[in-house]
């Protein structure tokens, strides 16, 4: 692990210590054990890998999470104390004084240094996310009391303490009056723990972090002790986030967390994060990214907002393209596919990507680095291919698999003047055999480090243990792929416009590339059904073409055969036998039929929610029978922020009906108040850089099919969802300046209530009922309408106006 961190570019670590817990004894007295000997260990490779540490002596949390708790006896003194008693109590903060004093002395065998004197440790951050005490003064005094503990260790490293948790008003100022030399930030711009992968642009939310250049803190050093775009599957966030942190003025920034190799394939850490070289090629390709911009953009600058900020110095980030990049006359990185050209070829000097660019053209999904090593001499280091065959964000389980290595061979071609069309390539690493020639550009590779040499080229002599950085030359690890049964990954469209041809795709997941896949598709009432071959697209993914006639009735029905020499498989029901044995299915719809943005008993898993209050949800009977809503109950409005929104993002679903969407002209809406008190809500169209236009809907306790047109909804201020942690945004996002509704690029759908719209009632119980959400064409739904006034109609103001 710590080799792939320095073959990432990474040049910190945070080590954040178990050890109040499992290196200690009630009275904070340091205790050998395997914990202490294995921390001695890690920091002693991590001095031989470049990587300097941020020692955090104190967590507090449990050691066994995510595991159930065992029942074993209490050992180390935070088995006693509470985080607030580590703070308060006198006896709780003896045990810490005592055990910093202890651990700053403490004498790594294998350096023989003490670890108050390792230059390879260059600050220490007190306590993990304390928990404060409730005044000025009592906090100033207990971080000063830790902070005394260390230094007269004889420890003379900078000294950091949390800003980010629990700081109760007036706390920033006992930080600043302390006598520590920096504060520690966290950020985590689209929250924690959804359970899912998030959809949507989360970009804008990374604009700034204002917190960081507060005034009571500016003779502060500053450091970023945890950061990531949680449940965020994509490759283009850590670039901006590490914009903003310069911009903040941080000098060290460490994400949170990486996961160690035998468990990234479950992603059973911390389910929430998901960071690892092998099996997140793209995700840590940005981060590598993102660290060639913490280290050469200035502290202090502005880039504006999104989207003007999306390009800073030689980089670049893009949600549309999924991509963060940089690219100078010498450097030429990206984390997805790119069609980028570096300025001057001719003087590149390295090359690191995942994909194809206009420089290399590569079907695996596994990442690459290729660097030179002299004139018409490269290094190529590639990695097997990686494949997520589940959501990683769900619940963790070791049983769970949710990447996928595989070893396939590929092929590839370099563009690179130095190296010419006519080049050898041979192997470097241990145990690789693996040896090709390439013409114009193009050979066959499989995982490994090759040496690429320039026909007609004698260099020096390079040999596999050759120093390389903080590697070695030849130093390659990669989990070996095993032979797997293949697996077909496909999602089923929302709906089909009838009579009109889709274009199916799907990943077919191998270990050797399959003879045939061939799909079988039926509509329904037909017995036989239609088979076409699928073609490979590239790397795992297969599509077909089914023509209109294909796509009649009320469904498709259809299934997906793989042969890989005498075995054949059946997918869904990945089972040898006839295709219908099981069945994907898809509705079939008129082109003009309701699109259907948001539906309770579907959708209500993956809705984002921002709240500050306590509410419940529940599913309950419908407006249509045999159909459910969801309720959500709040028992006050009279706390801030006083507000309940839910968000829905359907991005991709309506991509079949893409085309559909500039037909529509109003918004459906089935709901009703589930409280007497609850007398309207707000609901939200939003567009893909978070621009929302919506309107303030009257309710009754009846259900009522509320049709609203489009040219009605104007530019309005939403809930920011999902809310970051910390939370240093506000809570409503500024309506957008502009007033044109852009449908080809709508997202998500968004419902909010709260007591500012009741602010009489805000004390009372509240609820509401929605079943759904759609885009309509005025005239061809042939449900009785309602007739429904608009609450003080819109956003924005205007006369009451009644909806035909």
């Amino acid at each position: 692990d710590l080799a792939h961190l320095a073959r990432m570019g990474l040049d910190g670590l945070r080590l954040c210590l178990w050890g109040d817990r499992e290196l200690t004894d009630r009275q904070g007295n340091l205790v050998e054990n395997d914990h202490l000997r294995l921390l001695d260990y890690v920091i002693w490779k991590a001095r031989a890998r470049g990587l300097y540490i941020l020692l955090t002596p104190i967590v507090t949390y449990s050691a066994q999470w995510p595991e159930p708790e065992e029942d074993r006896p209490p050992q180390g003194f935070s088995d006693y104390y509470s985080k607030y008693d580590l703070a308060t109590s006198p006896e709780a903060r003896k045990a810490q004084r005592n055990y910093l004093a202890q651990l700053m002395r403490h004498v790594n065998p294998h350096t023989g240094i003490a670890y108050k004197d390792d230059p390879i440790i260059f600050a220490v951050e007190l306590i993990n996310e304390p928990v404060n005490p409730r005044t000025e003064e009592d906090t100033r005094e207990y971080i000063d009391a830790l902070a005394e503990a260390v230094r007269g260790a004889g420890c003379r490293k900078p000294l950091f303490y949390n800003i980010s948790q629990s700081m109760w008003p007036g706390h920033v100022a006992a930080l600043r009056d302390s006598t520590v030399e920096g504060c520690t930030f966290g950020w985590y711009p689209a929250g924690l723990l959804a359970g899912h992968s998030l959809r949507g642009n989360c970009l804008p939310k990374v604009d700034d972090y204002p917190q960081m250049r507060s005034l009571e803190l500016a003779g502060k050093a500053k450091l970023v002790y945890e950061f990531d775009a949680a449940d965020v599957p994509g490759c283009h966030m850590y670039p901006a986030m590490a914009r903003t942190f310069r911009a903040g003025g941080a000098q060290f920034a460490t994400m949170f967390s990486y996961d160690p190799l035998p468990l990234a394939g479950s992603n059973t850490e911390y389910q929430t994060h998901y960071l690892n070289l092998v099996h997140t090629p793209n995700k840590a390709i940005s981060l590598l990214i993102a660290g060639e911009a913490f280290r050469r953009l200035p502290r202090g600058e502005s880039y504006g907002s999104y989207p003007e900020n999306t390009r800073f110095g030689p980089f670049r980030v893009s949600y549309e393209e999924d991509l963060s990049e940089m690219v100078t006359e010498r450097e030429f990185l990206y984390s997805n596919d790119t069609e980028t050209e570096p300025p001057k070829p001719e003087l590149l000097e390295r090359v690191v990507g995942c994909g194809s660019s206009p420089v290399v053209r590569y079907e695996g999904t596994g990442c690459y680095f290729l660097e030179r090593l002299a004139s018409g001499v490269w290094r190529l280091e590639v990695h097997p291919d990686a494949v997520w065959v589940r959501d990683p964000y769900g619940r963790p389980c070791l049983d769970r698999k949710v990447s996928r290595i595989l070893w396939r061979e590929w092929p590839m071609q370099i563009r690179v003047p130095d190296l010419g069309g006519e080049f050898s390539v041979s192997p470097l690493n241990e145990g690789n055999t693996f040896r090709a020639e390439a013409e114009d550009g193009l050979f066959s590779i499989r995982p490994g480090v090759y040496l690429l040499r320039r026909d007609r080229v004698s260099p020096p002599e390079f040999t596999a243990d050759m120093p390389f950085g903080h590697l070695s030359l030849g130093e390659f690890i990669a989990p070996v792929g095993e032979e797997e049964p293949a697996v077909v990954l496909h999602e089923p469209p929302r709906e089909l416009a009838r009579g009109r041809a889709w274009s199916m795709a799907a990943e077919v997941v191998s270990s050797q590339q399959p003879d045939s896949v061939t799909l079988h598709a039926r509509a329904d009432g037909e017995s036989a059904f239609h088979a076409v071959a699928m073609q490979r697209r590239h790397g795992y993914e297969y599509a077909a073409e089914l023509p209109a006639a294909w796509i009649k009735g009320e469904k498709l029905e259809y299934s997906i055969t793989v042969q890989t020499g005498d075995e054949v498989r059946t997918f869904p029901a990945d089972a040898a036998g006839e295709p219908d044995v099981e069945l994907w299915q898809a509705p079939v719809v008129a082109e003009h039929a309701p699109l259907a943005l948001f539906e309770a008993e579907r959708d209500r898993a993956r809705l984002q929610r921002g709240h500050g209050i306590r509410y419940s949800e529940s599913l309950v009977s419908g407006m249509t029978p045999g159909r459910l809503a969801l309720r959500i109950d709040v028992p006050s409005f009279a706390r801030h922020p006083n507000d309940i929104s839910c968000r829905y993002v359907f991005a991709d679903e309506l991509a079949a009906r893409r085309g559909d969407v500039s037909r529509f002209d109003t918004l459906q809406l089935r709901v009703r108040g589930g409280e007497e008190a609850t007398t309207s809500f707000e609901v939200a169209l939003l567009d893909d850089d978070g621009s929302a236009w919506g309107a303030t809907v009257a309710l009754t306790s009846e259900w009522r099919e509320i049709h609203l047109p489009l040219s009605a909804l104007r530019p309005v201020s939403v809930a920011d969802l999902p809310r970051g942690f910390p939370s240093i945004s506000p809570y409503w996002k500024e309506a957008s300046q502009s007033g044109d509704l852009r449908l080809g690029r709508l997202v998500a759908v968004q419902f909010s209530f709260g007591g500012r719209l009741f602010p009489d009632h805000a004390r009372e119980p509240h609820a509401i009922e929605l079943e759904s959400a759609a885009l309509v064409i005025s005239g061809q739904d042939s449900h009785e309408r309602s007739t429904v006034p608009l609450a003080h109609t819109l956003f924005g103001g205007g006369d009451q106006l009644t909806m035909p």
